[in-house]
């Protein structure tokens, strides 16, 4: 019979029995990484050099005719609704990708066919495994990329730790800032990126609060929650705000960046509004609408707490005033991009159980009747259900102090949609 080990707690069983790999210090990654990299070093011994060089010379034309393709289309695919819109520019990315691949495979094979008649193809052998390595590389990059974007949160320390990944990573250029921009131009997101990095994990889940609590946070702030429409960067932008004075408006600042004009609806009417504060490394701004008035929501001093009841009030894709069940998992500090993505800034934000959508950005998270605990201002991109609320204790000040200005402030720049 084979020994098993004995139970003396010197490690004896442990230590017979360890996988090869732990003892190797590799995991199931790296054998992932090394079984694709000797499977594309074989495949490119295969397809020899010329037809993969040209492949994928060709792939990139196809690539950039995509890309500039996009621009174009990027306001017709603005009105097609996920998860079509990114569908369909996947389709077209990858189409045009592979097209351009397949015409320059067919003249490198033609190129091969003439290396072989001159006894030149021990070059194209060899040439097409270095091709074939460098190619199991890039794919191992950008996959690794993706998991550390975020794309899947289970893997994410295992990745990590890979052996290949990290020594890939000290050559290429860090993988989870080129995914997320990958990602961005496979189909416009929902909402803002909001965090430097890999989006942290949620918080455990809590129960939505009842119907009756919803109820009663709603209708304390539906009659103070406006519609904001912004015209500007070549389309029409629209958001949420609400009253927080007489004729003052606080919203979000990506919602209204670059716009030349500016308004807000309540109620079936519509007015003009002027942008007297932008802000945009909390993203907030702040309105004076001279010709409405509602009721004034008040900041919260303090942070919500977990499990706090709440109500998001917002207009989901440009439609009606809706109201979103919310219960508060998580209050915490977070280094975040500015709605530009051009600095770094620290938020105080406010996470919670939601259905916060496109449109939502900008409205009021109600924790108390008339009191706002947090100004919506995005969802989690890997955790459905998830959104973030910038914490109102934190630019309470700075909304106080812009709520009695009159003069108008420059819009910024436009955002990437």
């Amino acid at each position: 019979m084979a020994r098993r080990g004995t139970r003396d707690g010197r490690g004896t069983i442990e230590a017979d029995a360890r996988p090869l790999a732990i003892v190797l210090g590799v995991n199931l990654i790296d054998l992932a990484a090394l079984a694709i990299l000797a499977t594309t070093v074989a495949l490119g011994a295969w397809a020899g050099l010329f037809p993969q060089l040209l492949g994928l010379a060709g792939a990139a034309v196809g690539f950039v005719l995509a890309v500039v393709a996009a621009g174009s289309l990027h306001a017709p695919l603005a009105q097609v609704d996920q998860p079509m819109r990114a569908f369909l520019a996947a389709a077209g990315l990858v189409g045009l990708t592979l097209v351009g691949e397949a015409a320059g495979s067919a003249i490198g094979s033609r190129i091969r066919a003439a290396m072989h008649a001159s006894m030149l193809g021990g070059l194209d052998f060899g040439g097409g495994m270095v091709v074939g390595l460098g190619q199991g590389i890039l794919a191992i990059w950008i996959m690794a990329g993706l998991v550390l974007a975020g794309a899947a949160p289970g893997l994410e320390r295992a990745v990590g730790a890979s052996l290949v990944v990290r020594s890939i990573n000290r050559v290429l250029p860090p993988p989870e800032g080129v995914a997320q921009q990958l990602a961005s131009l496979l189909g416009p997101t929902e909402l803002p990126k909001l965090f430097a990095g890999v989006e942290p994990s949620p918080a455990p889940p809590l129960e939505l609060p009842g119907s009756g609590t919803v109820r009663a946070l709603a209708q304390s702030a539906a009659a103070s929650t406006v519609q904001v429409v912004t015209l500007g960067c070549g389309r029409e932008q629209l958001g949420t705000g609400f009253f927080v004075a007489e004729h003052v408006v606080v919203t979000n600042a990506h919602v209204v960046a670059g716009g030349s004009s500016i308004s807000v609806a309540l109620a079936g009417v519509t007015q003009r509004a002027t942008l007297v504060a932008f802000d945009a490394r909390q993203d907030v701004a702040v309105l004076r609408v001279a010709a409405m008035t509602a009721p004034a929501l008040r900041l919260a001093g303090n942070p919500p707490e977990r499990g706090a009841p709440a109500a998001a009030l917002g207009h989901p894709r440009g439609g009606p005033l809706a109201v979103i069940p919310a219960v508060v998992t998580a209050e915490f500090t977070a280094l975040g991009p500015d709605i530009y993505d051009h600095g770094r800034v620290s938020r105080a934000i406010v996470e919670v159980r939601a259905d916060v959508r496109r449109g939502d950005s900008g409205g009021p998270l109600l924790t108390a009747p008339g009191l706002v605990g947090g100004i919506v201002f995005g969802a989690s991109r890997t955790s459905p259900g998830v959104g973030y609320a910038i914490a109102a204790n934190s630019v309470a000040a700075e909304v106080r102090e812009s709520s009695t200005r009159t003069g108008a402030v420059p819009s910024g720049a436009c955002t990437a949609e």
